[in-house]
Order: structure tokens, then C-alpha cells, then sequence
């Protein structure tokens, strides 16, 4: 019961607490629903699911598509956490005083050496530094931090030289990477090193990071077409000298916009779309009418004791 796509398990705890917890909560249907869910997100993130299958069928195909099955397992824990401490509470119950204490130790104890067990593989890493386990600086522009790799104070900047492992083109448009392999992509590659485009010819550009947006500072001769390496978004809008400027969409996906002679200070922000900010308002207002229903409730219930 492997998580799909990947070597992690559920681990003892969780596992055990799938397999005995209804036991104890087979009478109350609140704590039943609560186990039921824990069991429904176990199979999710493991390879029980037949996600493979289920992605061959036309009108099922979007749950074939999931990225990362084992991260159910952050809902299952959850879940089961929650069964777990209602099985605690009913051990607990069979003992008194400080019997009570010593089974709480142990169970105390087991819990930290099952999190330690855990952490032993990166401890004995650390404790036992050599010159293979050290990072040492790229020498590949493309290659990713090797695994199990050690930091320290002193090659601390070397981190700086890799690219990151997961992720960095997992967004990018088709047209820019088609999950092929960055390393056979030219397209992929100008876009990781900064190459701009200017009337066809390769610059390398630095920009200067600012909230949701990257600006440049691009230097003619003469008026161009400049073909910048930021991936082109349905949301993302250009300024150029501080005036909002049309945009197309280059070769690799990327957005190119024309400039004239001189200086020129680009920006390619992101803004947010307008269904964003009444979803987000949405979301405040009920978490407002849930807090202000509960003091109702609480309020009601103390006038009624008194």
C-alpha cells in the first residue's frame, strides 16, 4: 500500500488506527464519518486507486491527471488523528492513577521514537560529513541539487548555482516545455538563463524582482521587437516607461513586446482578475457569519443555564 507514484508508505501509526479504529467508534455516526473520510483519503494517496484505469476513461479522465496522490495523506493523517485520540481516550479510561502516568510515558515515548526513526537517516548524514556527501558549486547550468547533499556555512552560496529540483517548469505553456527533458529543450534553456531575444539575435537580460512583476532595462540602437524570458500568462499585463503596452505571445511562449530606440524600463506584472478578489471576499464574509453564529449560540446557551 505504497503511495502512488511514489516509494512513501502511511506509516504504523496511521495504518493501525485504519485498521482497529472503528472498533471504537462503530456507535456514534459523527466519529463513524470522521473514520469513514480518514479510510476514503487513505485509498486516494495509495495505490489501491486505480488511477491509471480511470484516467483511459473519457468522461474520468481529469482524475487520472492528479499530480500528487500521497499528498491525500495530509487529510487521512488528520482524520485519523482525530480517531486516534478518541482510542487514547478509551485506553485511558481503564486505568487510575499512576498507572495512568506510566501508560501515558510509554505512549509518549513511543511517538518520539517513532519520530526519531525518522530523522536517524539525515542525523547519521550529518554526523558523518565528508568530502562526497559536501555540496560542491555546479559545474552543469542545468543540474539539480544532488540528493542527500550537505550545507554548511561555507558552501552555503554554492545552493545558488543549481536549479531548483522541483517544479520550475511543472507551469510553463506546452509550447515551452512539453515535458520533455530540460536538458534536450532549447526553448526550456534560454528561458533558465535569462537569454532575450532582440530582433532575433541572443542578449542575456537580469531583472530586477518586484512584487508580482519582473522589470528590465533594455538599452536600442535602433526601434525592435524584444522577445523577454518571462512565460507568457493569460493574466499578465507590460508597462513599458510606466505606460501599459500590448504584448504578443513569441515562438517559446514567451512574451515579446516592441520597443524603441534608447532606454527602455519593461515590467511584466501579474494581475489578479477580478473573480479573485470576490471569491476572496466570499470567503472572509462566511468565515465572519461562522464566527458571529457561534458567539449567537454560545451566548444563547449561557443565558439559558442561568
Amino acid at each position: 500500500m505504497e503511495n502512488y507514484a511514489t516509494n512513501r508508505g502511511l506509516g504504523i501509526v496511521l495504518l493501525a488506527t485504519a485498521l482497529g479504529g472503528w472498533y471504537f467508534v462503530r456507535h456514534d455516526k459523527r466519529e463513524l464519518s470522521l473514520y469513514i473520510l480518514g479510510l476514503i483519503f487513505i485509498v486516494l494517496s495509495t495505490n489501491l486507486f486505480p488511477y491509471t484505469e480511470i484516467a483511459r476513461i473519457k468522461f474520468l479522465k481529469i482524475l487520472g491527471v492528479i499530480q500528487f496522490p500521497y499528498r491525500f495523506t495530509t487529510y487521512s493523517s488528520f482524520f485519523m488523528a482525530a480517531i486516534l485520540s478518541l482510542v487514547l481516550v478509551c485506553i485511558f479510561r481503564h486505568f487510575q492513577g499512576k498507572t495512568k502516568v506510566l501508560v501515558g510515558l510509554f505512549v509518549l515515548s513511543i511517538a518520539m521514537c517513532l519520530y526519531v526513526q525518522t530523522l536517524t537517516p539525515v542525523l547519521e548524514r550529518l554526523y558523518n560529513v565528508s568530502a562526497t556527501t559536501l555540496l560542491k558549486k555546479a559545474t552543469d547550468k542545468f543540474a539539480t541539487i544532488p540528493e542527500g547533499a550537505v550545507i554548511s556555512k561555507k558552501n552555503y552560496y554554492d545552493l545558488y548555482t543549481y536549479r531548483i529540483p522541483y517544479g520550475e517548469t511543472d507551469y510553463y505553456p506546452k509550447v515551452a516545455f512539453d515535458g520533455n527533458m530540460i536538458e534536450t529543450n532549447p526553448k526550456t534553456q534560454s528561458i533558465l538563463l535569462h537569454q532575450a531575444y532582440i530582433n532575433h539575435k541572443v542578449m542575456v537580460v537580469s531583472p530586477r524582482p518586484q512584487a508580482n512583476a519582473l522589470e528590465y532595462q533594455i538599452k536600442l540602437k535602433n526601434v525592435a521587437t524584444v522577445d523577454l524570458p518571462v512565460v507568457a500568462y493569460p493574466s499578465e499585463k507590460v508597462s513599458v516607461n510606466g505606460r501599459t503596452s500590448a504584448y504578443t505571445v513569441s515562438e517559446r511562449g514567451t512574451v515579446q513586446v516592441n520597443l524603441e530606440r534608447g532606454v527602455n524600463n519593461v515590467t511584466v506584472y501579474f494581475e489578479m482578475k477580478k473573480p479573485y478578489y470576490v471569491l476572496f471576499g466570499l470567503a472572509v464574509l462566511t468565515w465572519f457569519v461562522l464566527l458571529v453564529t457561534q458567539f449567537i449560540k454560545l451566548k444563547k446557551a449561557l443565558h439559558d443555564s442561568n
